[in-house]
Formats: C-alpha cells, sequence, structure tokens
C-alpha cells in the first residue's frame, strides 16, 4: 500500500465526565478529508450531544493503509489513561451503490473514484447534490478488557496497532454483511502472521536449527511477507475486471459458456470449508476467464499464486493489488520462504479465502493430458495439516477455446524454438495479437475433491492420490469441443483431406459414440447445427488452421500442412476420451493378424492390451490395472455381449473390429507412434556414450524427424514435438536400453524400434478402414 500524510486525529473529551460514566472510544475508519468531516458532524449530532454526560474520544485514521503509515501516539497516550471498561467503536462511512458504480471501469473513475468508492473530490461533489448521501456505519464494539485478552503481548505500541486492525476489520465485516455478502478484502495479513505466536515460534525454532539469530530471520521475513503478500484494494480489483474483460473481448465472443448453477454451488462451499480452485492452464489469460465468471456472480475474492515471471512492470501491480501472490520458481534451497509461504497459506484458508492456480501437469505445451506434478498442492496441503485445518474442498475446473492464439507459440517451442521472455512489450504484442475471432469460451467445473485431514508432509502416497483423483475430475469434465473434433477427424486423415460429407460423417460418428458413453461436450456442441458449423469452420479457415477447397466437384478439408502441430494442440485436449478404445482396437487387430490357438487367443487379447499400455506409460496416466481391464471389458461389452466366446471363433477379432465403428486407433496413437519411432531409431544407431544426455538426444531427433517428414516417412509435423521424443527417451531409459552398450541391449533396441515400425502399419490398416464406406 502507498503511504499517505500523517493521518488527523481529534480527540473530544466531556469535562465533566462522570467516574461511574463508562468512556467510548470511536475509532473512525475515513479516506480523506470530506469524509472526516462528516463523520465528524454525524457523531457529533447524533451521539455526542446526546451523551452530553459521557466521555467520548475520537480518533481519525486511513485503515486501509499499512500500520507503519498511521500516527497512533494520541491513541497510545489515550491507552494509557483508559479503564479496562472503556468501549471501542468503530466507525465508517458506507457510500450507497450508485448506477455509475455497477457501470464498467472508465477513465473518470480511475481518477475520481466511483459512487461506491469515491475520492475527495467525486465525495464532495455527491454531498453537495445530497442525492445519495453515505450512511455511517457503526461495527460490533468491544472493550478494551475484551481486546487486552485476544491480544498475545504487553507493548502498548503493539495493543494500539491490534485494536487499530481489529477496528478495520469489524467494520469490513460489518460492510459485508450490509452489502448482502459483498467482497471481503484481507486486512493487515502481514502485521497478523508476523505477531502471531506460532510464526515467532517457527522462526525461533528455524534460526537454532540453521544457526542464525532469531531477531536477523524476523527481519528477512518481513521482506519475504511483503514479496510474498497480495495487498488487494478496489481499485485495482476494478482496473482488474476491466482488463480481464477488454483481453477477452479482443476475439471471443462476449458470453462465456458455463453452467450458472455450479457457481452458487461452489460459492456454498466456499462459505462453509477452506478452498482450493485448480484450473486446467492453456494459455496465458486462462486466470482471467475464472475471475471473470466468479466476479460476474460475487464471488468471494480469488487469491490466485502466479509465477513471479508475471510481476512485471504495470501488470504486475494491478495483479498483486487483486488477489495475485507472485511466488518464485524455485526455493528449496531458502527454508525460511518456504515457512512464510506456509504461513501465509494457512492465514487465508483459516481465514476462508479460496486459494486458486493453475493445476500443474494436466496439460503439456502440446495439449496433451500428464500425469498431475505436486508443486503448489504439496506446500498448500503441509500448510493446512501444520495449522490443523481439516475439510478441505478442492475444486477443479476446466477451461476449453475454440481457438487459441497461444498454440502457435507452443508449436514453435515443440520445435526447438527459444521461449519468448514476459515483459510489458511482450505482452502489449500479445494483446494486440488477440485482435482476431477466434469462437467462443467454455467454463466447466467438476465436483470437489474432498480431503477431511490433510496428508502428513512426507506421505507422496497420499499426496499422489490427492492429485490423481483432482486429475482425473478435471479431465472428466473436459469437454468435447467442435474445434477439437474437427482436428481429430483432420489430422487422423492426415495428408489426405476429407471432403465436407465425409468429415461430417466422422464428427457425427465420433459426437454419437461420446454421447452413449456419457463423455462430456461443450454445452452448446451440436454437431448437426450446420450454422454453427460452418461459423467455426469460418474461423479456423480465416485463422489460417484448416484448408477449404471448393472449386472441384466436392468442397473438400484438410489441415494447413504447416498448421499441424498446432492442430494437434486441440486434437490432443480430447485424445484421453477414445484412449481406451484406440487400444481396444490395436489389439483386435493384432489377434485378427495372428496365429494363436483358440484356447489362448483371450489370453493373447488381454496381453496386448497391457503392452500397449506399458509403450505408451508415459503419454497418459492410467487407473489401477484391475480398473483398466474393467473399462475396457465394459466397452467390449457394449459392443457385443458375447464377444469373449466371439473372439476365439475363426475371423471373430476380425468381425468384432469391423463393428467398432468409428475407428479412432489411428487418430489416437499416430503422432506417437511416429515420434517414438524416430528416437528409437535414432538410439539404435548412436553409440551407448552420446545417450547421457537427454536433451542432446532430442535435439537430434527433432533434426531426424523434419528430415522424415519431407521423406514423408512419417505423415505429419505434428509427430514433431520434443514433449514426444522426452518420453520416448524416458520410455527406453526405463526399460534399461540406454545403460549400457552391450550386445544384448543393442539388440533390445532394435526390436522395439521394430515394434514401433510393427504398430505404424497397424495404424495404416486401421485408418483405411476407418473411411466412410460408400
Amino acid at each position: 500500500m502507498t503511504k499517505t500524510k500523517t493521518s488527523e486525529n481529534v480527540v473530544m473529551n466531556d469535562n465533566c465526565q462522570s467516574p461511574q460514566v463508562v468512556a467510548q472510544c470511536y475509532i473512525a475508519d475515513a479516506n480523506h478529508g470530506v469524509e472526516r468531516r462528516w463523520l465528524k458532524n454525524w457523531l457529533h449530532e447524533n451521539i455526542f450531544r446526546a451523551q452530553e454526560s459521557s466521555g467520548n474520544s475520537l480518533f481519525f485514521f486511513h485503515l486501509a493503509q499499512e500500520q507503519k503509515a498511521l500516527d497512533l501516539n494520541r491513541f497510545i497516550a489515550w491507552l494509557m489513561e483508559a479503564e479496562d471498561n472503556a468501549r471501542v467503536i468503530p466507525v465508517r462511512l458506507l457510500w450507497l451503490p450508485t448506477k455509475e458504480a455497477c457501470s464498467s471501469f472508465s477513465l473518470k473513475q480511475l481518477l475520481f473514484g466511483n459512487g461506491s468508492r469515491p475520492g475527495r473530490f467525486r465525495a464532495w461533489r455527491i454531498l453537495k447534490k445530497g442525492s445519495s448521501p453515505p450512511e455511517c456505519l457503526l461495527a460490533e464494539s468491544a472493550t478494551l478488557r475484551e481486546l487486552k485478552a485476544r491480544f498475545d503481548g504487553d507493548n502498548i505500541n503493539e495493543l494500539a496497532a491490534f485494536i487499530t486492525r481489529q477496528a478495520g476489520l469489524a467494520l469490513d465485516l460489518a460492510e459485508h454483511k450490509r452489502s448482502n455478502g459483498g467482497f471481503k478484502l484481507p486486512r493487515y495479513v502481514g502485521a497478523s502472521i508476523a505477531n502471531s505466536r506460532q510464526f515467532n515460534e517457527a522462526v525461533g525454532s528455524l534460526a537454532q536449527e540453521i544457526g542464525k539469530p532469531s531477531e536477523c530471520l524476523k527481519e528477512e521475513a518481513k521482506i519475504y511477507l511483503k514479496e510474498l503478500i497480495s495487498v488487494p484494494n478496489r481499485f485495482a480489483l476494478d482496473l482488474r475486471v476491466w482488463l480481464d474483460n477488454f483481453l477477452l473481448s479482443q476475439g471471443y465472443e462476449k458470453n462465456i459458456v458455463y453452467n450458472p448453477g455450479a457457481i452458487e454451488k461452489l460459492k456454498n462451499v466456499v462459505r462453509e470449508h477452506p478452498t482450493m480452485v485448480l484450473w486446467t492452464h492453456k494459455i496465458y489469460y486462462d486466470g482471467s476467464v475464472v475471475t471473470t465468471v466468479l466476479h460476474n456472480h460475487r464471488f468471494p475474492l480469488l487469491h490466485m499464486f502466479g509465477g513471479i515471471n508475471m510481476a512485471f512492470l504495470g501488470l504486475g501491480y494491478i495483479l498483486r493489488h487483486s488477489g495475485a501472490i507472485f511466488i518464485r520458481r524455485s526455493f528449496q534451497d531458502t527454508p525460511l520462504y518456504k515457512l512464510v509461504l506456509r504461513h501465509y497459506i494457512a492465514y487465508l484458508m483459516e481465514k476462508r479465502f479460496p486459494l486458486s492456480w493453475a493445476f500443474e501437469g494436466t496439460r503439456s505445451r502440446i495439449g496433451k493430458l500428464m500425469p498431475p506434478r505436486y508443486g503448489l498442492l504439496k506446500y498448500v496441503l503441509e500448510s493446512a495439516y501444520e495449522a490443523g485445518i481439516d475439510h478441505i474442498h478442492i475444486i477443479p475446473v476446466s477451461i476449453s477455446y475454440d481457438f487459441m492464439r497461444d498454440v502457435q507459440d507452443f508449436a514453435s517451442e515443440q520445435t526447438g524454438n527459444p521461449k519468448k521472455p514476459e515483459s510489458l512489450k511482450w505482452f502489449l504484442g500479445y494483446v494486440s495479437s488477440l485482435r482476431r475471432p477466434m469462437g467462443r469460451i467454455y467454463m466447466d467445473i467438476a465436483d470437489p475433491v474432498i480431503i477431511e485431514t490433510p496428508p502428513k508432509p512426507g506421505d507422496r502416497l497420499a499426496l499422489a492420490k490427492a492429485a490423481f483423483e483432482v486429475a482425473v475430475r478435471v479431465n472428466e469434465v473436459t469437454p468435447i469441443t467442435l474445434t477439437s473434433l474437427i482436428c481429430f477427424c483432420l489430422l487422423g486423415a492426415a495428408p489426405r483431406a476429407l471432403t465436407q460429407g465425409e468429415l461430417q460423417y466422422q464428427i457425427e460418428s465420433l459426437a454419437t459414440w461420446a454421447k452413449q458413453r456419457g463423455i462430456h461436450a461443450s454445452s452448446d456442441f451440436d454437431p448437426e447445427n450446420a450454422e454453427h458449423t460452418q461459423e467455426l469452420v469460418n474461423i479456423l479457415v480465416k485463422n489460417g488452421l484448416l484448408i477449404r477447397y471448393d472449386q472441384g466437384a466436392d468442397t473438400v478439408f484438410g489441415i494447413e500442412p504447416e498448421e499441424h502441430p498446432v492442430a494437434s494442440y486441440y486434437r490432443n485436449m480430447i485424445v484421453h476420451h477414445f484412449l481406451y478404445k484406440a487400444i481396444l482396437e490395436l489389439a483386435l487387430l493384432k489377434v485378427s493378424d495372428q496365429k494363436v490357438e483358440p484356447e489362448l487367443v483371450l489370453k493373447f487379447f488381454w496381453e496386448e492390451t497391457e503392452t500397449l499400455r506399458d509403450l505408451f506409460k508415459f503419454e497418459f496416466f492410467y487407473p489401477s490395472k484391475e480398473k483398466f481391464k474393467d473399462i475396457l471389458t465394459e466397452e467390449m461389452n457394449v459392443l457385443d455381449p458375447e464377444w469373449m466366446s466371439l473372439i476365439s471363433q475363426p475371423g471373430g477379432a476380425k468381425g468384432l473390429l469391423n463393428q467398432m465403428t468409428p475407428i479412432v486407433a489411428h487418430a489416437v496413437f499416430l503422432p506417437f507412434v511416429e515420434a517414438y519411432t524416430v528416437l528409437t531409431d535414432l538410439v539404435a544407431r548412436l553409440p551407448t556414450e552420446e545417450l547421457a544426455v537427454e536433451s542432446a538426444c532430442v535435439s537430434q531427433a527433432i533434426k531426424q524427424a523434419k528430415q522424415a517428414y519431407l521423406q514423408r516417412r512419417i505423415t505429419s509435423e505434428a509427430s514433431i514435438a520434443k514433449l514426444l521424443f522426452s518420453n520416448a527417451f524416458k520410455l527406453m531409459d526405463n526399460l534399461g536400453l540406454l545403460a549400457t552398450g552391450s550386445q544384448e541391449v543393442i539388440e533390445r533396441r532394435i526390436e522395439l524400434s521394430k515394434r514401433f515400425r510393427d504398430k505404424a502399419r497397424s495404424l495404416d490398416s486401421l485408418r483405411i478402414m476407418a473411411l466412410p464406406k460408400h
């Protein structure tokens, strides 16, 4: 917060005070002289004049300011003389909402404040007009005896600061109730943490542990508190809302698609429980989607974690003063920083301020699902455990888009280009690049993951289970959108284009299959809505993602070859919905191509599904092996309840495969198989000593893949991605194929490469089967 001039303090004492009369101290919160004069006159007319025989004291403070900005000297003098039965009464002006206060943010409001938070000049104008005078708000009072009982210490200066903080909090609570649950802002967080017994004991223990003076650590902790703590104010919140709406309005339709009923349920959860709102991270303004939707429903202030790289000039100020908490990228070697962060998190959870961040690991730079990382979740649950906070509710949120500008940057990074650093110049260029039609935004909220008791620090199994459950639920509500389905179909057919009829047939077949299995789709998804489909196709063509050629006998569609990595991002967003079906298709094809004794066919089939699971274990995360088998069995039962007997009959596997409309294995697995083939071929040829560094091997694989694409030995640039090669490298390391150069290991490397080549041939066969029959 910025410093202000020393606050004016007015002391009004009745010289005729009787010893029997209880003294009353009014702590008045006023932002400027206009408010001070109004409060002083109102109190004199309505309270002091009516209590001529009582002793009344009045102190003016600007309670929104940090404690160091307050002049407490006169108040301390009053405290030293006052009896314990003296009553402290907080008071503030409540400016009633006006039409202007509810309108969108404007330059006029920036300069002069709006009707609900007027600056000096605007307040004077409102009072002069007399059209909507403020209300004098008296908060719940307390005696000095009660306040001293709550205070932990005996320093009179710290007691004075504590009482003013309590007055500000009481006024905030009264205003919150008066405005029917309006926005509640945290106050005096740094002072509250720094003065708490638990915090000081923790700092003292750390001082003994690392051999530093406790007072030195406390001073250092204040620096970390200032760096971490978000200090929200109404002005920055208004500016943030305006900025979020401005960003989203550049290219997207005005109304975000979501379920209002889910927001109301979420508000009830936050009201009753410590809550975390975790959302999938795809692009820079994911957080803007969350804050915009929740703000429109008068949701409590979110404290949103972000990397300190976003705290650059301008934007950093707005975010920090509207709920953002900037944390360092790495602080493993800074125990005091970790301690401060944990206590700050615990404070916010105790006060029921919901925490929010992009859940790490659920979406990669190529749009594909990834195993969740623990990161912040670990620190938040550790903080909750140490503070004894129970019944934690984690709300998974999925955010999806028809089209995303950022994906071009992601695709460029995956082919080896460096990531652009964030700065004010970068941000202005980024905003400018959003000015093109990009369709709709979708926000979906999953059922909460409830943690009755947080796991003990170091309990990685319990932490992994919690993170996995959050990932599963957020993935369940990640919708199939029309854009992702179009890319899924066209990339599966690439480099061949599809006629309009073929594309429509595949979209409708996939949508019908997904609907029958209860797979979530965006709320406005309707593949048969020709008008919506055509509108979206026009957007994708205009943005250069799709090619449309209508000069021949039929209109055909394809993916622009250079845009295959971009299209793969949208395809990968939904690929997990079709994973198990794809595994079944490949396993049935394998069975139909092999000569296996009838009594061993079913066993061979299940072994093949396990093999596929193991080959791609770094690309997808799976349930337990028992649950995995149950899911596959359920899908086969839907296909044909008699499948277990049919698969063992001559031609049975082929017949079952022909029934599996639509065929999806090629659209799901081909990029992974092609990338793995490139990497395994490369490793089979390289000497063992050149495999020690993953980054060097991946870099070489990218070059080799670009050559293979030019030779058309791979079908698409979507198969050229650092992450795919990195996961292939991890698989070979996991199989023990990188450590030594023995003849046995070399032969196993070649065998693995042949296995992926065999999978590529199988996918080619399935791709032909997937074409519509005319």
